[in-house]
């Protein structure tokens, strides 16, 4: 059975999750697309090429059967993709392909190629509408919802980007048990990660929940957050747990690790800051390393000028950085810290 989350950020869109979801995705996003003009608009999906080749037959049946025109552009996954090259790249294709502003991208893949599609959905022609086929555990609990889109600059991660939100999300969570092992550990991190900052009970259950649980669950927690915080400068900041020295250690890696593993890491170090300054309650460090271990995540990763890497941060400001800091399982506060007062606690 599909089930919908409402994201209450403008209008409001929803998020449909479960078993055969991709098989219903005409009919979803053509509803969805509907809400502004009477005619069928067109379609163009990218896809990276894994989920293109996997499940892009299944979701084009769907489109078909309601009338849709639909063009397909694939490029590679990971976080490679996002890059000023690809965006001119699609840009020239969508307008070789003759997409106008009425017209409707699709983002069908991981985060990355979320990342990427929406950020030219929010550019090419100052904004065409967009729907999220995250096809990634981590894309479907995370970065397919809340409107965040962006891409990298040198090794700065995530440095260009805009808020847009999609007209809906379709998670189909049967195409979750063709992902490598390394990728559903890597998508539990995020899990941990809003157990951790909000809800304690998820926290302790995660290991008994079946992965569309799991999506539903966090997703759940991820649009209480977005609906309050659009444009991330309240408490949607507390999403970024773990993700200060996550996206440090991601870069310091060469993108070895993913972005799963780094945030891993990087909440295991920003709870040991939090014992170091006394603010957490004892055993919090240890409780969140055992539960990311338990998902065989990595917890620790010995690497030089993290604090250097950490100061070209989009959160930092005024000689220091905005840091998310575990009190206890389920709760966290923001401090800022200056950047040599963090080098001494790390």
């Amino acid at each position: 059975m599909i089930k919908t989350v409402k994201i209450v950020i403008g209008g409001g869109y929803n998020a449909y999750i479960g078993e055969g979801a991709l098989d219903e995705g005409g009919i979803i996003i053509r509803d969805a697309a509907a809400l502004c003009q009477k005619a069928m608009p067109k379609l163009c999906v990218i896809a990276d090429e894994a989920a293109a080749g996997l499940y892009y037959l299944r979701l084009k049946r769907s489109l078909d059967a309601v009338g849709f025109e639909t063009e397909l552009i694939t490029v590679s996954g990971g976080e490679g993709v996002k890059t000023f090259d690809t965006a001119a790249y699609l840009y020239k294709r969508l307008a070789e392909l003759g997409v106008r502003r009425g017209d409707v991208l699709v983002a069908f893949g991981g985060g990355a190629v979320g990342d990427i599609v929406g950020f030219v959905a929010a550019t090419y022609m100052r904004g065409v509408r967009l729907v999220h086929v995250p096809t990634t555990l981590l894309a479907q609990i995370d970065s397919s919802i809340g409107g965040k889109s962006a891409i990298d600059v040198g090794e700065v991660k995530n440095l260009a980007g805009a808020f847009w939100q999609p007209v809906c999300v379709i998670s189909d969570t049967t195409v979750l048990k063709t992902l490598p092992e390394r990728q559903l550990r890597s998508g539990m991190a995020e899990a941990v990660k809003y157990g951790c900052i909000a809800d304690r009970t998820l926290f302790e259950e995660l290991s008994k929940l079946s992965l569309e649980e799991t999506v539903l669950r966090c997703v759940k927690i991820k649009a209480d957050y977005v609906s309050r915080d659009v444009f991330d400068t309240g408490v949607r900041r507390e999403l970024n747990f773990g993700h200060t020295f996550g996206h440090a250690v991601e870069a310091a890696s060469g993108y070895g690790l993913t972005h799963g593993e780094a945030v891993a890491i990087g909440m295991v170090m920003a709870a040991k800051i939090a014992a170091r300054l006394g603010i957490s309650d004892k055993g919090t460090e240890a409780a969140i390393a055992g539960r990311l271990e338990e998902f065989g995540l990595p917890t620790g990763y010995d690497a030089e000028n993290l604090t250097d890497r950490i100061k070209s941060d989009k959160k930092s400001e005024l000689g220091g950085i905005n840091m998310v800091l575990p009190t206890k399982i389920g709760e966290v506060v923001i401090r800022n810290l200056s950047f040599e007062r963090l080098g001494e606690l790390m």
